[in-house]
């Protein structure tokens, strides 16, 4: 027996609502910088590496991204120039080790759901994201989640509605 056209119809609306509606943890990161845009599935890791202003000393943060949140996970320093941990106090766990020369500490401290970093104002300053070193301009890390609609949604809302880009 053959299914007439508007009884298929029927049937295979609430199959695509239950299709978009049960992908309901999607978590995906939009990594923007001038004009080009990275997308990453969650979890992911981005590192900004950039030299201290003053003692000229390298530093590393390290940034996870998990949960709708993106996270200083860690950071990794030479020398106690100002804004860096000066002792165990300014690391959450206390713990402090020494990492290929360089101090290490674990943060675990979420930022929010976006960042902004601007390259232009670091020395030497640097985004790596999956393989991909970004070295200038102004770079927006947002986290996205929800289901396959909000993500849909987010896509729609920024990209397609949003005619100054």
């Amino acid at each position: 027996m053959r299914i007439g056209k508007p009884i298929a119809l029927i049937l295979l609306i609430p199959l695509i609502a239950l299709l978009l509606f049960s992908v309901a943890n999607l978590e995906v990161v939009v990594i923007e910088v001038e004009g080009d845009t990275i997308l990453l599935r969650a979890p992911a890791t981005i590192a900004i590496e950039y030299l201290h202003s003053v003692e000229r000393s390298k530093v590393v943060e390290v940034l996870e991204i998990k949960g709708g949140c993106v996270y200083l996970a860690r950071i990794l320093w030479q020398g106690y120039g100002a804004g860096m941990p000066s002792s165990t106090v300014d690391i959450p766990d206390g713990r402090v080790k020494i990492v290929n020369g360089m101090y290490e500490g674990s943060m675990g401290k979420c930022l929010g759901s976006t960042i902004t970093v601007n390259l232009d104002y670091m020395v030497e300053g640097k985004v790596v994201v999956g393989g991909k070193t970004i070295s200038r301009g102004i770079v927006k890390v947002t986290v996205v989640r929800g289901g396959l609609l909000d993500i849909i949604g987010f896509y729609l809302r920024y990209y397609v509605g949003d005619c100054t880009r």
